[in-house]
Formats: structure tokens, C-alpha cells, sequence
């Protein structure tokens, strides 16, 4: 059975500890190293898709209009926690708002989803504040802020 597991020599490194008490047991060789290369290549991969999908997401919902996009995250409220589980590189998001220069967009963007624009790195500060607070009830003080933040 895994008896090998018992001629393991004392190793100070667990790589040597794995390939030793798998040869003991009649594993055929396996180039770790490769492997390792394959899980981070893999990893990365994956981590560069939902990466992609999470800024196309963003840029699906800068092109709907105002009740258009409330409805639609009223219709998906799990949206935000995946923006906040798998945030897109901080200067993707930078360049993403850059394109968004309709201020009248932008507003929209923060209004119907801060929770999700609040957890994002790359806004300018005053729309990530904007948007972490949720309650954004005047919208006049709003249309201040984002105009402030594209003048500055």
C-alpha cells in the first residue's frame, strides 16, 4: 500500500520529500519543475480570462442607460460581489473609465452600481468614495463630483 511513505529520507525541501516517497511507492518519474510551470502557466490563464470577462462586463454596463442598467443589477444583485472577488488589474479599470467619457454615463455608472465601482482599484478616488458609499442621495452633489474628477 503507501508503506513508502514510511522510507522517506529526511529532506529540508518538500519537492525532494514528494518526489522521494513517490518513487518509493513506484510513481514513474515526473519532472516537478514542469509541472510547477504548467500550474502557474494554467493559473495565470485563467486569472487573464476572468480578467477579460470581468472588463467586458464593465463595458456591457457602461452601455446600457440609466434604467436599463438599474434594472439589469437589480435583476443580478451577485453581479457586484464577483467584481470585488475578481477585480480586473486596477490600470485596466483605469483605461475602462478613460473610455467612458460621457459624463451623463459615468453618473449612471455610479448611481446604479456603486457597491461594484467602490471595490474597484483605478478609479479616481472621488468615484471609488462616491461609490463605496452606496447611499448617494443628491444627485447634484453627484454630477459635482464626477465633473470635479474630469476637470482635475
Amino acid at each position: 500500500m503507501l508503506s513508502g511513505f514510511g522510507r522517506v529520507r529526511r529532506s529540508t525541501n518538500a519537492a525532494d520529500a514528494i518526489r522521494s516517497a513517490s518513487t518509493n511507492i513506484g510513481v514513474p518519474a515526473v519532472n516537478w519543475t514542469t509541472l510547477g510551470v504548467l500550474g502557474t502557466l494554467a493559473t495565470n490563464l485563467a486569472n487573464s480570462a476572468v480578467q477579460r470577462a470581468t472588463l467586458t462586463a464593465l463595458a456591457d454596463l457602461a452601455s446600457r442607460d440609466p434604467a436599463e442598467l438599474r434594472a439589469f443589477l437589480d435583476e443580478h444583485p451577485a453581479l457586484a460581489s464577483q467584481f470585488s472577488k475578481y477585480p480586473p488589474a486596477p490600470e485596466s479599470v483605469s483605461e475602462w473609465w478613460a473610455s467612458v467619457n460621457d459624463p451623463a454615463a459615468q453618473q449612471a455608472l455610479v448611481s446604479a452600481a456603486p457597491v461594484i465601482l467602490g471595490s474597484l482599484g483605478g478609479l479616481p478616488p472621488l468615484v471609488r468614495v462616491a461609490g463605496a458609499s452606496s447611499r448617494v442621495e443628491n444627485q447634484s452633489a453627484l454630477r459635482d463630483i464626477l465633473l470635479a474628477v474630469k476637470a482635475g
